[in-house]
């Protein structure tokens, strides 16, 4: 991980952030990222932690339901298991 990123993650951690408020963020940024409009300019691809700071910040704010975050471990699941030549849509319709 580069110095950067290891601070940022000793600060979170100094801040007694929830590792599932970490894994949440993690899994809910890169799901909106997939969701967005297949017109939508493309993303850079995320070089550093500090990109998922302010989905960790929303999450402290209002703290997921379990019940949601395992929801969002099951989806990543379901994309991940995806066949490489799968051209199905990419979209993502949350419940």
């Amino acid at each position: 991980a580069r110095h950067q990123d290891q601070l940022l993650a000793a600060r979170l951690h100094e801040r007694d952030v929830p590792d599932v408020i970490i894994e949440a963020a993690f899994l809910l940024a890169t799901l909106r990222r997939i969701n967005r409009p297949p017109e939508a300019e493309p993303l850079a691809p995320i070089r550093s932690l500090r990109y998922f700071l302010p989905v960790i910040d929303e999450l402290l704010r209002r703290p997921p339901a379990a019940s949601y975050v395992a929801y969002l471990r099951e989806t990543v699941a379901k994309l991940l298991a995806r066949p490489a030549d799968d051209k199905g849509p990419k979209m993502i319709v949350f419940t």
